[in-house]
Formats: structure tokens, sequence, C-alpha cells
């Protein structure tokens, strides 16, 4: 009686894969004027550059990780009581990282970490942030498997996402000083080293806009199908 069963996977929508290649063609036009504006002029069109602070790739980003934050922080105010998964305490936890998140790529903290606290050095906020992605399937591991019983295909997506955020953005960062020794071992021209760093940057930034359009669009698939949920439910109860 209290198990949770799985409701059958619905094929995706043409108008889903429409919606979700939007997003992904928009972003792909960023990286497109960030690198042509620095092989035009040799600086990165600063509305669009990635690496930069306040831009649009960085806005997007917030907005990403807001919307994330904020659906899971009305999902715990307004499903205190219920059986569903995930847990409250999961809801509460995503909605803070995500909201600190939002303000991170904004501000930029991690990059004030160290003048904050003077026990870490320049660059050991990759340490923490590495640190909180490795504990937190650790510590939710029973409101991860139910999400996967439940919720297949939208945890796939979620999984896929995180990847791409992970390997694609903390990756590029932890690696960028061996990318940038086989590039200066491979290619001696200044304008070629510099532009090379610079599609690193552009494969970085768009990994992680890639990873957080996909767990946007998976959190919206789970409202949709928990929506459909509570009225099955509903019309049983009826």
């Amino acid at each position: 009686m209290n198990k949770i069963k799985r409701l059958k996977q619905l094929p995706l929508k043409a108008s889903n894969y429409a919606i979700l290649a939007s997003v992904i063609g928009f972003e792909l036009v960023i990286v497109a004027i960030y690198l042509g504006s620095i092989l035009l002029t040799g600086v990165p069109y600063p509305p669009f550059d990635m690496n930069g602070q306040m831009t649009i790739p960085s806005f997007l980003q917030a907005f990403y990780l807001f919307a994330i934050g904020l659906i899971a922080l009305i999902l715990f105010v307004t499903e205190r009581r219920s059986k569903q998964p995930p847990s409250s305490g999961f809801k509460l936890a995503i909605a803070i990282l995500l909201l600190y998140a939002t303000l991170d790529e904004i501000f930029e903290l991690h990059l004030q970490l160290d003048n904050w606290f003077s026990v870490l050095g320049k660059g050991d906020w990759m340490g923490i942030y590495l640190g909180v992605f490795s504990i937190a399937p650790m510590v939710w591991y029973k409101d991860v498997c139910k999400l996967w019983r439940v919720y297949r295909q939208e945890t796939l997506i979620v999984l896929l996402g995180l990847t791409l955020l992970i390997v694609g953005g903390l990756g590029a960062e932890l690696f960028k000083g061996w990318f940038r020794l086989i590039v200066g071992l491979l290619f001696k021209h200044d304008f070629i080293l510099f532009f090379a760093d610079k599609v690193r940057v552009a494969i970085e930034e768009f990994s992680e806009l890639l990873g957080e359009t996909l767990i946007l669009y998976a959190t919206f698939l789970f409202l949709k199908k928990r929506r459909r949920r509570r009225l099955l439910f509903a019309r049983s109860s009826g």
C-alpha cells in the first residue's frame, strides 16, 4: 500500500524537444558571438563575454539556477506534508544550494572565499565545491533512489546535466594548467595560444550552460509528471 508506483514513461512531445533545441541554439549563438568577436577584434564583445561578470551568459546561468532553486523552495513550502519523493530536507537543501549558486554566478563569490577565510588558499574553492558535490548524493541517497524509481526519465536527464556541469565546468577549471601546457608545446604563435585559451573558456561555460539547461528542462518534466500523479490520485480517491 505504501509503495511508490512508477508511472508509465511518456514519450517526450515534439514541442518539448523544440523548446529545448531553441534554448541550446541560443546558447550556441552566445558561443559564436564570443569567439567570433575575439577573432575579429582580439577582445570579446563585452555583453557576451563568457568569462566576464554580469554579462548575458552569466545572467542566463544565474536565471537557470534561480529558477530551479525557486521551484525547489516552492515545493518545500507547499508540500511539507507530502509523502511523495523527494523529502522536505532534500528540497530545502537544493533550494539553499542553488540560490547561493545564483549569487555566486552573478557576483563570483567563490573568488572571494580566500579573502574571507584566511585558511583558504587561492583556488581552494574548487575543493570545497567538489566536496559538496561528492557528499550530497551520499547524504540524500534514499531520496535519489526514490526519484530514480518514480521519475527515472527526469533523473537521467538531471544526471546528464550534472555530469556536464562537473566534467565541463569544474573539470575544465581544474585542468586548465595542463591544457595551456599542451597547447604551448604544440603551438608557438601568441594569438593561437590566446585564442585556444578562449576556446577552453567557451567549452567550460557552454558545458555549464548546457548542464543547467538540461536540469531545468528535467525539472519542468518532473513538475508535469507530478501534476499528473496528483490528478490520477484525486480520481482514484474520488
